[in-house]
C-alpha cells in the first residue's frame, strides 16, 4: 500500500521515524519567497488533513482533527496578522462529528463555510455541519440513520453547484455494492443519495467535487471505471451523473485528490497514484471528457516530487499544486506547471523540523497573488515531530 494512502496515524509515526533519522542532517535552507505563517497547535487544535477555505471576508479557515476544547478538532481562522484564532471546537462527546480524516471547508455562496467530519452524530456515521465565519455552528445532517438506507461516512471536501445544491462524497452506500456513494443537501435544506457507485463504469469511492464555469458540478472518483484508475464525472441540473471518461492506472494514474480547477473549456486535476513511473500525474481534459492530455508524470526522483493533490489555477493559466513526497528535501514540495507541462519548484519541505513538512492539497489562490496552504506535520507544536503548520509561497 502507498504512503499516502495509510491511516493518518500510521503515517504520524513514519513521519515521526523519518525526521528522527534526520535529525542531523541540519536546518533546511528554504527560498527568500516562502514562510512559514503559523504553526498549528493548542489552543487552536492539532494537525490537519485538510487545506485551506477563503471565507467571504477575504480571510483562510482551516480545520483540525484534534485538539481544541473538547480534544476533538477545531475550526480556525488565520487572521491578517497571520495569527490562527479557533472559531469552533468541536464536542468532547463527538455529536458534532469527528475523525481521522478532515476535508477543505466549502465557502458557500450564502457566506457559511460548510463541512463534514466522518465519524460522530448519533449514528457514528459522519456528520455535515455548517459554521459561520463568526463560530456559530450548525448541524445540518447525520449519516448512517433509517434516512438514505444508513449511507454512511462522508469523506470528501463539497462543493456547490449554481443552484445552491451541495455535493460530497460517501464511503459506506446502501445496498450489495459498497463502493461508495454521492449525496446532494438541496437547498430546502433536504439530504438524498444522488448516485450510488457500482464499481463498473461510473467508478468506485468519489474522490473530488469542484464547481465549473459552466455551473455545473464536476467529480472523480478514487478506482474502477471502465479502466482501472477511476473516472471523470459531471453533475447534471437535474442531480444525475454522467461518466465523462475513465482514467487508465497503467499510463495515466489511479487515486484521484481534490480540487479541480478550470478555464474556460477545461478542467485540471491531479491523480495521485499509479500511471507510468508509480508516482501520480496533473492531466488536462475537455469539459465533455473526449479530450484528454497528460501534463506531467511524478516518480520517485523526480524535482517536483511525486504524490500530487489537487490543482489550482491562476487567470494567467499557471498551475499550482503539491507533492506529498519526494522533492529536494524529501518531504514534498509546492510547485508552479504551465499548462504544456513544464514545472518549478517554489519550495522543497523538509523531512526534519524545524521546518513544515508533507503539504496537505493545492494552496489556495490569494487576492494579493500569494499562495497558502498546510502541511500535516512540523512547525513548533507537539514536540520534535510537529502538529502541522500555515505556509505562504510567493510565486
Amino acid at each position: 500500500m502507498n504512503i499516502a494512502s495509510r491511516p493518518r496515524t500510521v503515517v504520524r509515526a513514519l513521519v515521526a521515524a523519518s525526521m528522527a533519522a534526520l535529525a542531523t542532517a541540519g536546518a533546511p535552507a528554504f527560498a527568500s519567497d516562502y514562510r512559514i505563517v503559523a504553526s498549528i497547535d493548542e489552543p487552536v487544535g492539532r494537525y490537519t488533513d485538510a487545506g485551506l477555505a477563503i471565507g467571504a471576508d477575504g480571510l483562510e479557515y482551516g480545520i483540525t482533527g484534534a485538539g481544541g476544547a473538547g480534544d476533538k478538532g477545531t475550526i480556525f481562522r488565520v487572521e491578517a496578522d497571520g495569527r490562527l484564532t479557533p472559531i469552533f471546537a468541536f464536542a468532547a462527546d463527538g455529536s458534532q462529528g469527528y475523525g481521522e480524516n478532515q476535508r477543505t471547508l466549502l465557502a458557500a455562496d450564502d457566506g457559511w463555510l460548510y463541512g463534514i467530519e466522518t465519524r460522530g452524530g448519533a449514528n457514528d456515521g459522519g456528520v455535515l455541519f455548517r459554521v459561520s465565519l463568526g463560530g456559530t455552528f450548525e448541524l445540518l445532517h447525520e449519516f448512517g440513520g433509517d434516512l438514505n438506507r444508513g449511507a454512511r461516512f462522508p469523506h470528501t471536501a463539497l462543493a456547490q453547484d449554481a443552484q445552491g445544491r451541495i455535493y460530497g462524497g460517501l464511503d459506506d452506500a446502501p445496498g450489495r455494492a459498497r463502493f461508495g456513494a454521492m449525496f446532494v443537501r438541496d437547498v430546502d435544506g433536504t439530504v438524498t443519495i444522488a448516485h450510488t457507485f457500482r464499481n463498473d463504469g461510473d467508478g468506485a469511492f468519489a474522490a473530488a467535487f469542484s464547481r465549473g464555469p459552466d455551473g455545473r458540478v464536476y467529480g472523480t472518483t478514487s478506482q474502477a471505471g471502465a479502466k482501472p484508475g477511476g473516472t471523470l464525472f459531471v453533475i447534471g441540473t437535474d442531480t444525475h451523473l454522467r461518466t465523462l471518461r475513465s482514467f487508465d492506472g497503467a499510463t495515466e494514474g489511479c487515486d484521484s485528490r481534490g480540487p479541480l480547477a478550470f478555464d474556460a473549456h477545461h478542467v485540471f486535476g491531479a491523480l495521485g497514484n499509479c500511471g507510468l513511473y508509480d508516482g501520480g500525474a496533473l492531466w488536462k481534459a475537455s469539459l465533455n471528457g473526449q479530450d484528454f492530455e497528460l501534463l506531467h508524470s511524478f516518480q520517485d526522483g523526480d524535482k517536483l516530487g511525486f504524490i500530487p493533490n489537487g490543482v489550482r489555477r491562476r487567470d494567467d493559466g499557471r498551475l499550482f499544486s503539491v507533492n506529498w513526497g519526494g522533492g529536494k528535501l524529501g518531504g514534498g514540495t509546492v510547485f508552479m506547471m504551465t499548462e504544456h507541462g513544464s514545472g518549478n519548484v517554489l519550495n522543497a519541505f523538509t523531512r526534519n523540523g524545524p521546518g513544515a513538512t508533507y503539504p496537505v492539497e493545492a494552496p489556495v489562490l490569494r487576492v494579493d497573488g500569494k499562495l497558502r496552504g498546510t502541511t500535516m506535520a512540523g512547525g513548533s507544536g507537539g514536540g520534535g515531530v510537529g502538529t502541522g503548520t500555515v505556509y505562504e509561497v510567493t510565486p
